[in-house]
Parts: structure tokens; C-alpha cells; sequence
């Protein structure tokens, strides 16, 4: 009985040929629900052609009982002789399941070759059909059954007897063309988003984590504790006191804790060795009047001493153009005059302003060195005067430009190290501006000016053996112009509403607090300025955007917000702190010291040894024992903010503890989840490529035995 594909049961066996041999492999079929087939097998070869014939085949399986439906495939194969064998390709193969009454109820599946689409010379009424031929059978038909291996004897088909001549053969099915394509896709599209995610995740890592410190280590770092927050005045333009008075009442009630005010040279030494303007009154008078009342309300005072007066530019080609003076000399007698008469009542002052600008430098080809001179000589001078008094280097402006005109601050900086300036500042400073940007814009570039800025000139530092200075934003703000806004462009990048400067402002000190332990006081630029807007040199004027107080006194979004956030910005971020002289006395007395700290773990440094009464966030904590190693951990684990940290020495042992300082470190998770992603990531791509290489590996050996049909040539 020979059966082909959508016609049924044909009568009579195909004409038997000399050459027909039978292949002797064949499997089980097992169809869920019932038991193994049965299975048999008629098979042929065409007429030869000189050397090349077809083989068809026609497998039938019947598994019990009756009323179970069979399968039925057909194959057929090309043939092509060969050192005294026979040896072909599969073409296609149809599967089909047979009712058993032989009615055909289900439409064959057929699969054709990848070699070549061809009916190999058979009766087109017969579908053509492909097996992949293996020395097992191994078919899965569309989740009805499944082949399982196995081996049957030599079978005689259609009444010829085969005579035992062996033909061994491998029968599989290939996988479909599309599939396999679908897979290959899925690896390439896996391996290009693994690839993607790894560059991505290469250049996340130092946008994140880049100039962010965990405060981990004990490095006290002067001039970087306390009230971080600062403001620009320029009360020595301030006409009338009141408005003076007024100011310092409105600083300090904003918890600001320092102004950044300049000091005229022009104005306080008008001639050489004059101290008194034309109406015979003391050039001092105003700026005591500052010094006095800022004293008065606790504020520090960081003086600018800088503009000097015409007759110390006499010599210079542009003496209208500010600069340095002809003689340095003269600049150092005017800072240890200055030092000398403030002496304890300032504390701070900065040698000249912006020197990497031309407009500052007399309008010549800026110059480091010459400006490290003159550091050199303030430095001098005012450590003379007061050795306590606290130098900082001039304030950069944020450039990208490289001279002759205007040259970096990143550049300049670099060439004051190069001349020697590390020994002649005690607190560098830097200008840091938003361009519009928000205060988490994180991207840090030598073109790019942004509250991300300072994180290269924290770089510079270190790499020049300058890591334990502390840097200060002198200046820091966001300029906020109106939507109709009609006067000049301004030069500090798009201007924000001022509900965006407030936020900004306040951002920006909580993302130092919590990230650079490196960063000091930052003045907001700027308080109030003293001139009204409808003046004509004030009415185009875009540096007004940047007042956090309006001129009539009335306060922008901006100093509402500071005010607001004060109590929590002073808290004590990421870094480590020297306990105060009478923070120590209080400790040792057994009495207990409170530390304001924002972090999730907090560590003592001492000597000796002791016991110590922690609590936290109001919770009594274990004793903490110090035994001479030098740091012990207080408390841990904290969730990050605020914290109020309360320590109380044992007083039997307190007279054996040295207390020094204290560590705040808090670790953000993009300070250590990069290499477990990083890690992830590269054990992804190696997997993915191991499967790959498995499925290519698996394709050529499937391709190698696909449809090869070994016939040994024996004549019956």
C-alpha cells in the first residue's frame, strides 16, 4: 500500500526496481494519550541517470488503538554516486495525520530544503517532502506527538525483498528557516543592547560619580564646616547707613553667615599714604561702619582688596583699565594696613578679583605668574600683619577661552601651580554659575560652564599635591530675567524664573553638603544691589537677575527659600570635622555633646581609651568603646538626612580620652553599583556569545549531516 499526500490509498505497490534498498533507522512515535507506534516504512529509487537517481520514501506510523489517527510522511532524496556509493540531499518533507479509515483530515505540513526547492523528479501529485536524514529519526509535529530514537530491523516493502542490503542512514527535521533566522536576530539585537548598556554604562559611571566623595575617610579638611552660606553686598556703594544697617539685619535674618564685600583701594588710599577724601573725613569711616555691624550680628566679613587708585597705575599703557599696580610693593603696604586695622574683626580676605579676565588685568595679555607675584606680596603682607588672618586666592572667572585676552580659569589655575602659588593661599575660590542649568546638571567639560564647574578645579588641586586646601565659591548664582525682558543678553546662559533661581540656590548648597566635603562657604551673587533699576546705567543691566532682595528691601522667591532651608544647610554633610575647643572641655567634663549631622554614619576620632553614651535621632544607642585604636563608629546605618547625634563620655575613663574630630560619610548608590552593572553587563555579553557560538556550532554539524544519504552499491 503506497500513500500520497491528499489523494488517499492508492492500490497496488510502485514498480519495484533492482536497485531499491531500505534504510534501517527508524524511531518510535509516541502521541500524548496513547502508547508507541507501530511504523512502517516503503521505500524506492527511481530510475538511475547515468550517475544520479532519487530515493522516496513513505513512512507510516499507526499507534494503538485503531481509532488513533497515524502519520504519515514523505520524503524524497536526490541521489548522486560516488566512489561506489550512493550519497543525496533531502529535498522537502511532508508530514500529514491519517484518520483510520486512511482519509487525509488534516492538510500536510510541508518543509522544503534550504538547498534547493525541487520536486526531485517524483510524481507531482506527491508533495515533496524533507526529512533531514540521521541515523535517528527525530521529528516533533505541531504539539501532537513526538519521535523518540530507536532502531528497527531490515523490513520488506511493497513485496521486494531488500535482501538485507544495509543502508544506514540519520533522519532529522530541520528547524525552520524563519526560526532559525528569528534566533540569530534575538542574539544580534541581545549582544547590540548589552554592547549599548556597557558603553552606556561606562560613561553613567563618571557623570555620576564623578568629584563625589563619601566622606568615608578622615581628612579634615579647614574652612569647610559650619554655616556654608554666604553673600555678595556692595554696601560700600550704599549711600545712606540706614539702608546699611537694614542689609546686615536682612543677612543675617536670612541665616546667611558671612558677607563677601569689597573694599576699595581707591577709595580707602586715594593718594599715596592718604587715608582721607577731599572733605578731610576718614576714608575708614564707611567700611568700619561695615566691619562694625556685620561684627555686631555675628556675620564674617571676606574682604576684596582690589581696585587700586589711579596713581598706583600711572605707568601702565591702560591706567584706565583696571589692573595690577605699577609697584606690588604698594599693594602689600595697602593689605598689611588693612590686616592691621580689621585685625580680629576680619578674618578673610581675597587677593584681587578675576586677574584671568583682561578687563581685570589692565587690559594686556593675561599673565599667572605675574599675578602669583602679587599674591605673593598680599600673602606676605597680611601674614605679617595678623598670622592668623585666613588668604584666599582671587576668584576666577569660568571660561573656556585660552588668551591672549581672557584665558580659562581651569588653565589659569594650573599655570598658578606652575609658579608656585600653593605656598601663597590658604583657601582657593572659584565662580560658580548655572548657565541656565539646574544645580544636578552633572556634566562637567572645560567648555561647559555649569554648578558642575568646580569639580575640575577640585581636580587640579589634587593632582598638584593640593587636596587639603579648601575651595570656596566666592560667587554662585542663577541669573532670573523676566519672560519680556528687553535689555542687554545676558553673558551667564539662559536666565530662569525666579522660582527656579530659589530652587536652584537651595539645590545647589544640599548637593555640595551631601557630595564635597571639599567645597566651603558659597556666596550667592548677589544680596541687593544699592542703585535703582530706573537709573540709565541700570535700566538694560541683566546682573540685576541675579538679587535675591529687590532694591525697595522686598525679598524675591529666592532669600524666602534660603531662609527656610538655613537650619538644615548648616548642618554638618559628608567629611570630616574638628571638635571645637569647647566641644572637647564639654566631653571630657562628662557632659553631652550634640553634633547636627546629614549622613547615615557617623565616626569618632580620639586617643586613649574610653567608653561613650551615644543616642540618636532621640534613640539610646549601644556604648561605644574606644580602646587606643584611634577611630571608633558611633553610630550606623542611618537613613540619610538629618541626625541629631548626642555623645556623653563615661567620667570615670574621660580623663583618658583625647577627643579630635568626627567622620560623616553617607554612600549614595551610584557611588558602588556600577561595577555589580558593569559586572552584570559583561557576563550577559559572554553568555550570549557562548549561546551563540553553541547555535552556530549546532547549525554547521546540522548542515554537515542534514540530508546525507551513505548507499553501499551491492548487487543483490
Amino acid at each position: 500500500m503506497f500513500l500520497t499526500p491528499g489523494i488517499g490509498v492508492l492500490s497496488g505497490a510502485p514498480r519495484p526496481l533492482a536497485r531499491t534498498r531500505e534504510l534501517n533507522s527508524i524511531s518510535r512515535l509516541v502521541i500524548p494519550g496513547s502508547g508507541a507506534a507501530a511504523a512502517r516504512r516503503s521505500s524506492s529509487i527511481l530510475p538511475f541517470s547515468g550517475q544520479a537517481g532519487v530515493v522516496s520514501s513513505t513512512w507510516i506510523f499507526t499507534a494503538p488503538p485503531s481509532t488513533t489517527p497515524s502519520l504519515i510522511m514523505f520524503s524524497s532524496t536526490r541521489l548522486r554516486r560516488k566512489s561506489g556509493s550512493w550519497t543525496g540531499r533531502i529535498a522537502s518533507m511532508t508530514c500529514s495525520w491519517v484518520s483510520p479509515d486512511m482519509r487525509l483530515y488534516v492538510p500536510p505540513v510541508t518543509i522544503r530544503s534550504w538547498h534547493r526547492r525541487a520536486d526531485c523528479g517524483i510524481d507531482p501529485g506527491v508533495t515533496p517532502i524533507l526529512p533531514q536524514i540521521a541515523s535517528f529519526l527525530n521529528v516533533f509535529v505541531a504539539k501532537r506527538g513526538r519521535i523518540e530514537h530507536g532502531t528497527l530491523p531490515p523490513m520488506t516493502t511493497s513485496g521486494v525483498d531488500t535482501g538485507g542490503a544495509g543502508r544506514t542512514g540519520r533522519v532529522r527535521l530541520r528547524e525552520r528557516r524563519w526560526f532559525r533566522v528569528l534566533r540569530v536576530l534575538l542574539h544580534v539585537a541581545a549582544l547590540g543592547g548589552l554592547a549599548l548598556a556597557a558603553v552606556g554604562s561606562h560613561f553613567a559611571e563618571p557623570y555620576f560619580i564623578r568629584g563625589v566623595a563619601t566622606g568615608a575617610m578622615w581628612d579634615p579638611i579647614p574652612w569647610t564646616a559650619g554655616n556654608p552660606m554666604a553673600v555678595n553686598t556692595f554696601l560700600n556703594e550704599e549711600p545712606d547707613p540706614a539702608n546699611v544697617e537694614r542689609t546686615l539685619d536682612m543677612v543675617r535674618d536670612g541665616g546667611f553667615g558671612m558677607i563677601r564685600q569689597l573694599f576699595g583701594w581707591y577709595e580707602i588710599e586715594p593718594q599715596p599714604g592718604v587715608f582721607v577724601d577731599a572733605q578731610g573725613r576718614s576714608t575708614w569711616e564707611k567700611y568700619d561702619r561695615i566691619v562694625d555691624g556685620a561684627a555686631a550680628r555675628g556675620l564674617d566679613v571676606l574682604a576684596r582688596l582690589e581696585k587700586p587708585p589711579a596713581w598706583a597705575l600711572a605707568g601702565r599703557p591702560n591706567p584706565q583699565i583696571e589692573g595690577p599696580p605699577d609697584d606690588l610693593a604698594d599693594y602689600g603696604a595697602f593689605v598689611e594696613r588693612f590686616v592691621e586695622r580689621y585685625r580680629g574683626k576680619v578674618r578673610f580676605v581675597q587677593i584681587w578679583n578675576e586677574p584671568n579676565l583682561e578687563g581685570e588685568w589692565g587690559g594686556g595679555p593675561i599673565d599667572p605668574p605675574a599675578y602669583v607675584e602679587l599674591l605673593k606680596v598680599g600673602y606676605e603682607a597680611a601674614k605679617r600683619a595678623d598670622p592668623d588672618v585666613v588668604v584666599l586666592m582671587a576668584g576666577l572667572a569660568p571660561t573656556d577661552q585660552r588668551g591672549p585676552a581672557n584665558l580659562s580659569d581651569l588653565l589659569f589655575l594650573q599655570q598658578m601651580y606652575d609658579a608656585g602659588a600653593a605656598d601663597y593661599f590658604d583657601i582657593a575660590a572659584a565662580m560658580v554659575y548655572g548657565y541656565g542649568y539646574s544645580p544636578y546638571d552633572r556634566r562637567v567639560d572645560f567648555a561647559r560652564n555649569n554648578f558642575s564647574r568646580p569639580i575640575q578645579t577640585r581636580e587640579i588641586m589634587v593632582r598638584n599635591g593640593d587636596g587639603n586646601t579648601p575651595l570656596w565659591a566666592v560667587e554662585y548664582g542663577w541669573v532670573s530675567l523676566p519672560d519680556d525682558w528687553a535689555g542687554d543678553p545676558s553673558p551667564w546662559g539662559k536666565p530662569v524664573s525666579e522660582e527656579q533661581q530659589a530652587e536652584y540656590l537651595v539645590g545647589g548648597y544640599e548637593r555640595a553638603q551631601r557630595e564635597w566635603p571639599w567645597m566651603g562657604r558659597m556666596a550667592v551673587w548677589a544680596f541687593r544691589f544699592p542703585h535703582g533699576p530706573e537709573e540709565p546705567d541700570q535700566v538694560a543691566n541683566p546682573t540685576r537677575g541675579f538679587a535675591i532682595v529687590n532694591h525697595d528691601f522686598t525679598p524675591r522667591p529666592a532669600y524666602v527659600a534660603l531662609q527656610q532651608a538655613a537650619p538644615r544647610l548648616r548642618i554638618d554633610g559628608a567629611g570630616s570635622y574638628l571638635l571645637s575647643d569647647a566641644q572637647v572641655e564639654r566631653l571630657l567634663a562628662g557632659e553631652p555633646v550634640d553634633l547636627q549631622v546629614r549622613g547615615q554614619r557617623v565616626d569618632l576620632v580620639a586617643g586613649g581609651s574610653g567608653t561613650l553614651f551615644v543616642t540618636a535621632g532621640g534613640r539610646a544607642r549601644d556604648q561605644v568603646h574606644l580602646d587606643g585604636d584611634g577611630r571608633v563608629t558611633l553610630v550606623d546605618g542611618l537613613r540619610y538626612g538629618a541626625h541629631l547625634v548626642t555623645l556623653q563620655l563615661d567620667s570615670p575613663s574621660g580623663a583618658q580620652l583625647a577627643p579630635i574630630g568626627y567622620v560623616v560619610s553617607s554612600e549614595s548608590v551610584q557611588t558602588w553599583i556600577y561595577p555589580w552593572i558593569t559586572g552584570a553587563l559583561v557576563a550577559a555579553i559572554v553568555l550570549n556569545l557562548v549561546s551563540a557560538g553553541w547555535m552556530a556550532w549546532e547549525y554547521r554539524r546540522r548542515r554537515r549531516s542534514s540530508g546525507t544519504l551513505c548507499i553501499t552499491d551491492r548487487e543483490p
